[in-house]
């Protein structure tokens, strides 16, 4: 998971200039150095036995960056519905609290608002890394409060249960939401990846072209868009940190409902 995380360091700008343009600025560089050096002669026979490899391996390349598509979306989702329940479980248990009696009432309310406050500002930064954070968050802190200070005055108040059901929700989610960040696709993948990628150009810079400048074009139109779809992999596999990151406008709702609620 090394892999990932190093990408996951990186904006995604970047990671696209470093995965596509240093793909394919390695394959020019590799097909200038061979053109240079090698005897071009024509041997239809060969070409297409190199041709016939390059269909069969681009099939096994495309199968893989299939399955890590899948991989990578299906984590996607999950990590999704993850937030969406636990931001529709602070929802409930801000209305929920708006039923218990003062000063109960505002002492609770105070700890939701800081604790959703707190996913935004500080565990969106963390979960956008596949880093374990060593130290705990101040979320984590605010939550422990809330069960550690109030939690039996809560369950002793009318209607509490429903208010401990929806922080028993709040916990479990969250422990996923941080399980889910810190997962990454194993390192074996971005290998074969890797050798896929290589194999590829060392097969397509071996064919007889006489024009430089269609071999080049080949080149190009063979390996940009494996290298693109390498980047979105990359991306997809940082739900909280990518271009297509999972939406904080669940939290964000839900702190409009904890601003909305009278003091």
């Amino acid at each position: 998971m090394l892999f990932s995380i190093y990408t996951s360091l990186l904006p995604s700008w970047l990671l696209f200039v470093f995965l596509v343009g240093g793909i394919v600025g390695f394959a020019c560089f590799v097909l200038m150095l061979r053109r240079r050096n090698a005897k071009w002669s024509d041997s239809e026979e060969e070409d297409k036995l190199i041709q016939s490899a390059i269909t069969y391996i681009g099939s096994v390349y495309g199968v893989l960056l299939a399955l890590m598509i899948l991989s990578a979306q299906g984590k996607f989702d999950t990590v999704d519905s993850v937030v969406t329940t636990e931001a529709a479980a602070i929802t409930a248990a801000a209305r929920d609290a708006s039923t218990l009696p003062e000063p109960l009432r505002g002492q609770v309310l105070d700890q939701l608002r800081q604790y959703t406050g707190l996913i935004l500002s500080d565990d969106w930064a963390v979960m956008s890394t596949h880093y374990d954070n060593p130290k705990p968050l101040r979320g984590s802190k605010v939550l422990n409060n809330l069960w550690v200070t109030y939690g039996t005055k809560i369950s002793k108040a009318p209607l509490g249960s429903a208010l401990i059901s929806d922080l028993n929700v709040i916990s479990v989610q969250r422990n996923q939401r941080f399980a889910l960040a810190r997962q990454g696709l194993p390192d074996s993948f971005w290998g074969l990846l890797g050798v896929g990628i290589i194999v590829m150009i060392y097969l397509t810079t071996s064919l007889r072209i006489k024009s430089p400048r269609h071999h080049f074009l080949i080149l190009i139109c063979l390996v940009a868009p494996l290298a693109i779809l390498l980047w979105l992999v990359a991306d997809m596999d940082n739900p909280f940190g990518g271009t297509l990151q999972i939406s904080r406008s669940v939290f964000i709702h839900a702190l409009q409902v904890l601003d909305a609620l009278p003091r």
